[in-house]
């Protein structure tokens, strides 16, 4: 299973209805939590693809500075490590971005379906 490694957090999990984790498995190679997940692609190919939609197309240094971007939009809008923010959207970059910059800050990415009724989302958001 791999090494396992101490879970540091300076998150109040309790405060927000969560389960602090205590012991996490070490992923050989790869990112540790979905915020690392462009570190290795930046060392090792800034220049290349790495997003596509309709609307562009992103290298991984570009596309880590608009994730760069959204956090500090986040964090400027007083959204903190631990807080919930809720999306419905079709796919597109911008979606990716703002998860990712979600990520990044420690925020908790509550996804709902597009296709959702008004009042499914509604329950979620109240949720």
């Amino acid at each position: 299973m791999g090494e396992i490694v101490q879970q540091e957090s300076n998150t109040n999990f309790e405060r927000f209805g969560l389960r602090a984790p205590t012991v996490r498995p070490k992923v050989p190679f790869g990112a540790q939590t979905v915020a690392d997940v462009l570190e290795q692609p930046l060392r090792d190919g800034p220049n290349r693809e790495a997003l596509v939609d309709r609307n562009g197309r992103y290298s991984y240094a570009e596309l880590d500075a608009a994730v760069n971007a959204a956090s500090h939009a986040l964090v400027n809008f007083g959204i903190c490590a631990g807080d919930r923010i809720a999306a419905s959207s079709f796919n597109s970059a911008d979606l990716i971005i703002a998860f990712l910059a979600s990520q990044r800050i420690g925020a908790v990415w509550v996804g709902m379906n597009r296709v959702l009724a008004p009042r499914g989302k509604l329950y979620l958001l109240r949720d």
